[in-house]
């Protein structure tokens, strides 16, 4: 059974408890999320394959968004939740321009572009006991699986002039996609 047949009947499973037996609660959860910062050499390796110690003209990069999420889920006694959710972790992205004909020596101008933009969303499935630990003091460790999937764009252009052959305009865009279950 694929993973995203086994959250839908995990759902479905969770949302048809006898009402009797639980008490159904839902919620917005909003927040800040952020990946890892790239450097230029880590753009620089990732554009060309290797890290020659180069620096680009101008980089910039977003590596922080607004995060949210949304869930219901069902109190089954004082020990016990379930729940399921949404989550969307934001988009991040980064640009990068280089004008160094380092690549083509006889360039007489050359320019480099890259921009991508990558978003991140959910589905996830959770248990939360409650452990008391003493007087008001609870511990309330969250188990689950969360089954995420990642898109986005990957944009490059390059424009070189000579002086002795016709100019060269290169551009291309790739889609970008990943997805996976995890804890």
């Amino acid at each position: 059974m694929n993973p995203m047949n086994k959250a839908a009947l995990l759902t479905a499973l969770m949302l048809t408890t006898p009402y009797c037996m639980a008490a159904p609660y839902f919620g917005l959860g909003l927040g800040k999320s952020s990946t890892e910062a790239l450097t230029p050499n880590d753009v620089m390796t990732l554009e060309t394959g290797f890290n020659g110690g180069e620096v680009l003209d101008s980089f910039s990069q977003k590596n922080t968004d607004t995060a949210f999420k949304f869930f219901a889920g069902y109190s089954l006694n004082k020990n016990l939740n379930l729940e399921t959710g949404y989550i969307n972790f934001g988009k991040y992205s980064f640009v990068t321009n280089d004008t160094d004909n380092r690549y083509d020596p006889s360039a007489t101008s050359f320019k480099h572009h890259v921009e991508s933009e990558i978003k991140t969303s959910g589905l996830y499935i959770s248990a939360t006991p409650q452990i008391n630990y003493s007087n008001g003091i609870s511990i309330n460790p969250t188990l689950g699986i969360l089954i995420w999937s990642t898109t986005g764009k990957l944009r490059t252009s390059t424009d070189a002039t000579y002086a002795s052959k016709p100019d060269f305009h290169v551009s291309s865009e790739k889609t970008l996609s990943d997805n996976g279950v995890d804890p």
